[in-house]
């Protein structure tokens, strides 16, 4: 761990703390607080596939994944661990395990683990509600939650109280009946602690009255289960003012309910229905909002649709009827008139840690179904029915588990949500007043990359921060549907408009494209704003480019203001990705100065896209635009792999990182590169690109569990490890200023030297040796080019291991190695250097790359190497070129495989 890097504490920082501050530091503050967070990122990624059967390690450790840092929150909440930082991921396994196993694994009911384990009386419980039977003895409690419950009778008579009580339990909203609750007489009177706890209930929750008013909802309910829309009787219908659920009804023959004699006010009224067929069943669930006004009547209809978030069931679960009768144990006569007590055996803060097992019992059974997967796509293959169903991360949203389904999205009109501009505007926010306490300022322009997938995910908080950033807003009808943008005012900004720079991958073009014009709508917006009080800087940057359009001679006043005022930008249609960019980037022989591939960038990505402009090739306006961007934001909310919820992956560096070389190319200066963190939706926050690189390197990437677990999948395991180094040196080579020499210095020292003892090498020897090669070589080519300053002793070493694995396994001719005549000739000059390769092996060596390349080796010792260097001695420009053009980008390699090598050489002394 690098301290002064991840902590801005330098070595002569720590010599200087007296005891106490080291211990504050090391064991209590900042160092304790980064390992926990570095622990709660880690899961067992690798350990998994969902399509095959889990071991009970793996089923435990990816529920408490899915629960989140809630499930340790609500037990703490409960007091039912003594140090709740004994609950954190850095001291698994933990009390949050042992839970997980006795209900996962042994079957332990939640509600009998909890009272059992932590030995919970009712009389800790809470007062639910209390009754007075009738004159036969008969009692009644409704809309009483799922729980475990005591119920306890009390009657004081001229010989003394009688009391009795009987515990029982509610499941699934259930109506239970012909509890009988039978009285002894209690000798000890008041002096009982169990009655006095009673009667000491019953002073301090006194009855109170239903509030009663003249106005009436009523209605129709209707639902569509196979096209036609259907009167639905016996649907429950509930109505709840303030979050508390006031009444419930059952519709009638005909889908008709009715709620008399409320009050004035605002009120929910929910209808839902459990449809049982032969085909399954499910649940169907709508709400309404109605506001009784002076007494009036409201007809309220309401169509359910089909329930995919399981909230018919949760609603349910609050409905549950308890009833019975009282009884004379010395008698066996009903005993009227007596006080029946309902209490919750656990606290609501003890319930939550139940729901939450609950949770991880219904997730357990989901991760087991997903054994679908495969006769699913035996049936997809033979042309058979797949049941549809949401698909999405199974961390972030565990409903779209069991998987082997033909998964959909959403419909995308909704996006932004309501729900994603809270989050979104309250990120914006917070980060500009951190950017203002550091800056002084406001930025005046700040980058966002935007991805399909990850909207699919967010539902639209990245769009929602580019909106917000300009003061623009969106705007809904009543169904959530986003209908357009408007301007927020001024005086209700209380701030700049900044400008956005905006830059999109071609899936986010194709499948979000609604979302583009509003964006583009919204900037226009901005752009012809009049501020007064605070700066319009999206405003005056499209002065600047309208003025230099107009300067060219080459447009128009109409056109040049309609294009001075595009933001959205992405590669041109039919193309993806950013015209061959990151292959590019990796085939590190092509280049050796960094503005060929930036203006590979910035050519594949100068087409803008909006409301009336689609597809507009202006790589000057792109330029422009891109011009002193201050920031740049990307956003990761998965946790189904690198793909959704890493940084280090190829389409990363492509867009992310192609966006913050474009910037310095056109200015000079990298911008701030942020991760705007939204894997954990109660936890959104914007960090720094080194904050969270640094954490995603310890959690996985350089953690043994995570190596073990691509050790379990051999060949394939080594090629996904190959790749994440490659990808990791392609974001070095785009954003050089986030990697470290010691972060580089780590990968080495994980893989190559084997720091925990994994028996990598014999590993990777028997399952992928061309995986280890490759990786090597990389680190080889990005000491050669500069962007690891590593000390002659590791540079030797790799070389030595990448010369005799290509004796050894042959050679694995990758786009950095066999393409890449310059690395073949600084490995010729390590090679030089006594003790570092035999004379044998560097021979044999060069026979081989010989016969894989048909390029012309040095024999032996004709070249020299000085080892104090780690750049190349000849200073040779790249032998190859990046042929730009203003459509699509063609990656031109002479050195490379399969090409003619002849002719890479050639260029290559002509270049020198």
């Amino acid at each position: 761990m690098n301290f002064e890097h991840e902590f801005n504490v330098s070595a002569d920082n720590l010599w200087e703390m007296n005891k106490t501050e080291f211990d504050n530091f090391i064991l209590y503050g900042p160092v304790h607080d980064y390992l926990h967070e570095i622990a709660s990122e880690y899961m067992p990624y690798g350990l998994h596939i969902l399509g095959e059967q889990m071991d009970d390690e793996g089923l435990i450790a990816m529920v408490k994944s899915m629960l989140g840092g809630n499930f340790g929150e609500h037990i703490a909440a409960a007091n039912l661990c003594e140090d709740p930082d004994d609950l954190s991921p850095a001291h698994s396994p933990n009390l949050l395990d042992e839970l997980l196993d006795d209900v996962l694994v042994n079957g332990t009911d939640p509600m009998d683990l909890l009272i059992d384990r932590f030995n919970i009386t009712y009389s800790s419980g809470e007062f639910i509600a209390n009754t007075t039977c009738d004159g036969s003895g008969e009692y009644n409690f409704s809309m009483v939650k799922d729980g475990k419950y005591a119920l306890y009778a009390l009657k004081e008579t001229d010989g003394g109280w009688l009391t009795g009580n009987e515990y029982i339990t509610i499941q699934d909203g259930q109506a239970l009946s012909g509890v009988r609750l039978n009285l002894s007489k209690n000798a000890t009177g008041t002096k009982n602690i169990e009655l006095e706890y009673i009667i000491e209930l019953l002073e301090n929750n006194p009855p109170v009255s239903k509030p009663t008013g003249a106005g009436t909802i009523f209605g129709n309910i209707t639902y569509s289960p196979m096209g036609p829309l259907l009167e639905v009787p016996n649907a429950t219908v509930v109505v709840q003012k303030d979050h508390n659920i006031l009444e419930v009804s059952i519709s009638d023959s005909t889908g008709n309910y009715t709620f008399s004699n409320l009050p004035d006010g605002k009120y929910v009224v929910t209808a839902f229905y459990h449809s049982v067929s032969k085909y399954g069943d499910s649940w169907y669930i709508a709400t309404k909002n109605v506001e009784v006004k002076d007494g009036a009547a409201n007809n309220i209809d309401i169509n359910m649709e089909k329930d995919e978030r399981g909230e018919a069931q949760n609603l349910n679960s609050l409905l549950g009827q308890v009833s019975g009768k009282i009884y004379s144990n010395e008698t066996g006569n009903t005993v009227p008139e007596c006080n029946v007590v309902l209490i919750q055996r656990l606290s609501d803060e003890q319930m939550m840690v139940v729901e939450d097992l609950n949770l991880a019992i219904r997730y357990a059974e989901n991760i087991r179904g997903c054994i679908i997967e495969i006769p699913a796509m035996i049936d997809a293959l033979d042309g058979k029915y797949i049941p549809p169903a949401l698909g999405d991360d199974p961390l972030r949203s565990p409903e779209v588990l069991p998987t082997g389904k033909n998964f959909y999205a959403f419909n995308p009109n909704i996006v932004p949500t309501k729900e994603a501009w809270n989050v979104g505007t309250k990120l914006v926010d917070a980060f500009l007043i951190e950017w203002n306490q550091t800056y002084g300022d406001y930025p005046r322009k700040v980058g966002f990359v935007l991805w399909s997938g990850e909207s699919f995910r967010h539902k639209g908080v990245m769009e929602s921060e580019i909106l917000y950033m300009m003061g623009v807003r969106p705007e809904w009808d009543s169904m959530g549907k986003v209908i357009g943008v408007e301007l927020i005012p001024e005086d209700e900004l209380k701030r700049p408009r900044i400008d956005a720079v905006i830059t999109m991958t071609g899936i986010y073009r194709d499948n979000w494209k609604w979302q583009v014009q509003l964006m583009d709508r919204g900037a226009r917006l901005a752009a012809q704003a009049n501020n007064s009080s605070y700066p319009n800087y999206i405003r005056e940057n499209s002065d600047t480019i309208y003025n230099t359009l107009m300067a060219t001679g080459n447009y128009t006043e109409e056109d040049a203001r309609k294009i001075s005022q595009c933001r959205v930008f992405g590669p041109d249609e039919g193309s993806w990705g950013a015209g061959g960019f990151r292959k590019a980037v990796t085939a590190t022989g092509t280049w050796e100065d960094e503005s060929k591939i930036a203006n590979l960038y910035i050519n594949s990505m100068s087409y803008a896209y909006g409301d009336n402009i689609w597809g507009n090739l202006d790589s000057e306006v792109f330029r422009e635009v891109l011009s002193n961007t201050e920031a740049v934001m990307f956003s990761r909310s998965g946790n189904d792999g690198r793909g959704s919820g890493s940084v280090v992956f190829d389409h990363v560096y492509e867009f992310f990182g192609g966006l913050g070389m474009g910037v310095r190319e056109v200015s000079g200066e990298t911008p701030e590169m942020y991760i705007v963190n939204l894997k954990n939706p109660d936890e959104a926050v914007v960090e720094t690109l080194g904050e969270f690189l640094t954490r995603d390197l310890r959690a996985k990437y350089w953690n043994p569990k995570w190596i073990e677990g691509m050790m379990e999948h051999d060949y394939s395991g080594a090629s996904e490890i190959e790749s994440v180094l490659e990808d990791f040196a392609g974001l070095g080579f785009t954003l050089p200023d986030e990697i470290t020499d010691d972060m580089w210095k780590e990968f080495y020292d994980v893989y190559v030297q084997d720091k925990y003892d994994l028996g990598l090498e014999e590993w990777f020897d028997e399952e992928n040796p061309w995986a280890r090669q490759s990786m090597n070589s990389m680190m080889i080519e990005v000491i050669r080019k500069d962007y690891w300053d590593a000390s002659d002793e590791v540079l030797q070493n790799l070389v030595k291991e990448y010369v005799e694995s290509v004796v050894e396994n042959g050679v694995t001719c990758c786009h950095h190695t066999c393409g890449n005549p310059l690395l073949d000739e600084y490995l010729q000059g390590v090679m030089s250097v006594p003790g570092v390769v035999s004379k044998e092996t560097m021979d044999e060596y060069n026979r081989l790359m010989q016969e894989a390349t048909q390029r012309d080796t040095p024999s032996s010792g004709s070249s020299t190497h000085n080892s104090s260097s780690s750049s190349s001695s000849s200073g040779t420009t790249a032998s190859a070129s990046i042929v730009g053009s203003t459509s699509n980008q063609t990656m031109v390699n002479d050195g490379g495989y399969g090409t003619t090598t002849d002719q890479a050489t050639e260029s290559s002394q002509q270049n020198t």
